[in-house]
């Protein structure tokens, strides 16, 4: 079982589905983080029961969607699509494709909510906790689009922060060399 972004930013990413189910919103805790205003911090999820998936509203604010209908609670078929702000999701239940990203076991630590985001309404927030030995790294920063363009940005920000004490460095000795005096 997995899902599959079919629209919204992040078209094409693949999530596999564990048998603890996977919560989809904007915080960290959330298996499938979409940063989307529209969404709830814990908006929806999929989860089994007694054996059959199905998606629950979490009680978000904007509400989620079955097939373009409003629900709260419905199993899952093959081809079902599933709606939460801006993002569409397709259900499926074939073997995941290489690039899915299969989410570590839900651990104590991550099933208890962080004190510092409580009462945060923010669509922007730090990174989850470290996977579990073995897990899956997280996926890197991405931009809207998909691109790693905030990674490289954060890289190149980093790179020329050095470059600049290193020369800031290297001009003080100059002159303490030139001006000992100073």
């Amino acid at each position: 079982m997995r899902l599959i972004i079919e629209s919204g930013p992040r078209i094409g990413e693949e999530f596999a589905i564990p048998e603890d189910g996977v919560k989809i919103g904007r915080i960290a805790t959330c298996i499938i983080r979409l940063d989307d205003d529209r969404l709830s911090r814990e908006h929806a999820a999929v989860r089994l029961v007694k054996g059959r998936p199905h998606v629950v509203d979490l009680g978000s604010r904007n509400g989620t969607t079955l097939n373009g209908r409003k629900i709260q609670q419905a199993p899952l078929a093959p081809g079902d699509r599933i709606g939460v702000g801006a993002v569409t999701l397709l259900y499926v239940e074939e073997p995941p494709s290489s690039g899915a990203l299969t989410p570590p076991p839900l651990t104590d630590s991550m099933a208890t909510p962080d004190p510092d985001l409580a009462g945060s309404d923010s669509g922007s927030v730090a990174p989850g906790p470290a996977a579990a030995a073995g897990a899956a790294a997280p996926e890197p920063a991405r931009a809207a689009d998909g691109s790693r363009t905030p990674l490289v940005i954060g890289l190149y920000a980093i790179a020329l922060a050095v470059v600049f004490f290193a020369v800031s460095f290297a001009t003080r000795a100059l002159l303490a060399v030139i001006d000992p005096a100073r």
